[in-house]
């Protein structure tokens, strides 16, 4: 039997102001929002520089959809392929593959994570990967080191539905970022619209071409330690007309003719290749004649330097005793195309 009748003492409570809780509530809510802050920098900051997935100077057309599906995917449709084609899915009875012969390239660095019937997924690190749909012909395999600009396969009609051989393009962020939060080749996606040609995507092709081997040129038969001699494959000089650089004269060559001659921007190629018919500019008068090569299928258009006669060398008995100021026939010959 308990007999002891001392008083016995609770434990002490803490009683602070109200203002003191107050104050203690403020600082946890501001930490709160400087951690959330740090974050969100950090994730910012780790952001790839993400690129355009073409060639610079080639340009593709963004699709009508705008921001769409999974990850606010955006559509890029390459040169050889209009928009507002006729929808085709894979389960249709007349259903066929259409493969563009353009590349669709690597927007930034990273590691293949997977690769589908018809897209490659690309791992960039920190969280951000980004998805190729709508690809044929796959260029790279799982567990590969990318760079960008390397190729990953062609643009084409394999996948779901499509109106066309193009690329649907996504971006998938740590936090919860999409394609419409992010940047490609400088530019913010938000201010992107729909069919807009874009050419200055600042990413280049760095996947090595295939090219023939090299033949040996015949000499005598060389030492034990001399080494054969071998014979440089020559680069091909751009067709006149062909302003895309394609290796053929399309109407699509016309177009950039004359979106040059209207100032809008163009690729290095238009600028050397669209003067045509030798008047000194690439206007319309090229577009026309390049338009009509393209018509009746020639692959090259004559330049004047090709059709122009030769004059005729005077003979000795006929030939006019030069004068001191006389003008020199070169002076008066063609005139040098206009860059603008």
């Amino acid at each position: 039997m308990n007999t002891d009748t001392r008083p016995r003492h609770a434990l002490p409570r803490l009683c602070w102001p109200a203002g003191v809780y107050a104050a203690l509530l403020v600082s946890l809510a501001a930490l709160t929002l400087l951690l959330a802050g740090l974050s969100s920098t950090a994730s910012a900051s780790d952001e790839p520089e993400f690129r355009f997935p073409w060639q610079d100077g080639i340009y593709w057309q963004t699709g009508e959809a705008g921001f769409h599906g999974t990850n606010d995917a955006l559509d890029f449709f390459p040169p050889d392929t209009p928009l507002g084609g006729t929808l085709s899915c894979v389960w249709d009875p007349d259903w066929t593959l259409v493969e563009s012969k353009y590349w669709i390239l690597a927007a930034a660095a990273g590691t293949v994570a997977e690769i589908g019937n018809a897209y490659v997924l690309l791992d960039h690190g920190n969280g951000w990967t980004s998805r190729y749909y709508h690809l044929s012909s796959p260029q790279v395999e799982v567990g590969e080191t990318i760079v960008p600009g390397m190729r990953l396969g062609h643009p084409s009609t394999l996948g779901d539905c499509a109106t066309g051989p193009h690329v649907h393009f996504w971006v998938r962020g740590p936090a919860g970022e999409t394609t419409y939060d992010i940047s490609l080749s400088g530019i913010p996606t938000t201010s992107i619209y729909a069919g807009q040609w874009i050419a200055e995507t600042g990413n280049v092709d760095t996947t090595p071409h295939m090219t023939p081997t090299p033949t040996v040129t015949p000499s005598p038969p060389p030492s034990p330690a001399s080494t054969p001699i071998l014979s440089p494959t020559p680069t091909p000089a751009p067709v006149t007309g062909d302003a895309d650089c394609d290796g053929k004269l399309t109407p699509l060559d016309a177009m950039y003719i004359l979106r040059f001659a209207a100032e809008l921007p163009v690729g290095t190629c238009t600028q050397l290749t669209g003067e045509v018919n030798c008047d000194g500019e690439v206007n319309i008068a090229d577009a026309a004649m390049v338009l009509q090569a393209a018509a009746k299928g020639e692959e090259s258009i004559e330049t004047c330097d090709q059709t122009a006669t030769p004059a005729e060398e005077p003979t000795e008995a006929e030939a006019p005793e030069p004068t001191p100021t006389a003008t020199p026939y070169l002076s008066e010959g063609l005139a040098t195309p206009r860059i603008r």
